[in-house]
């Protein structure tokens, strides 16, 4: 579903998304196609691990390399079991995440980055394989 109009000049800004994809614009203008596990912010895009089994250590240790005001972090519609001990082990490091579905989650990103403000998406898309830019 394409959600953006708009072009945001020098950002990284999220165009389209659907079942297990992302389509981005760099902010170098480029359009690139994501599918995995990938955390995406104004500096780039990297691989990420699973969702289904993060630790407290291990969170800790991969968003300490970036700079964040909002961490949305992409999940299925609807509350789960999942979102529940995602969110203890974020919690457990300190760090507060939104959950959200990937359409409001995709426009929260792009939205927050048009605000000047500094988000950070994580996720975690095709099952989990790693990303694959094309």
């Amino acid at each position: 579903m394409k959600i953006s109009q708009e072009t945001l000049t020098g950002l990284l800004q999220i165009r389209d998304y659907g079942d297990g994809f992302l389509m981005i614009q760099t902010a170098e203008g480029r359009s690139e196609k994501l599918t995995g596990s990938v955390l995406l912010s104004n500096a780039g895009i990297q691989s990420a691990p699973s969702l289904k089994a993060p630790n407290r250590m291990g969170v800790t240790s991969l968003l300490s390399q970036h700079v964040f005001d909002v961490l949305i972090v992409v999940t299925p519609t609807g509350a789960s079991e999942q979102n529940w001990q995602l969110q203890t082990v974020f919690a457990s490091a300190g760090i507060v995440a939104e959950f959200m579905p990937m359409g409001p989650a995709c426009r929260t990103f792009n939205l927050i980055q048009s605000e000047g403000r500094a988000p950070l998406l994580w996720a975690e898309l095709n099952n989990g394989l790693r990303p694959n830019l094309e």
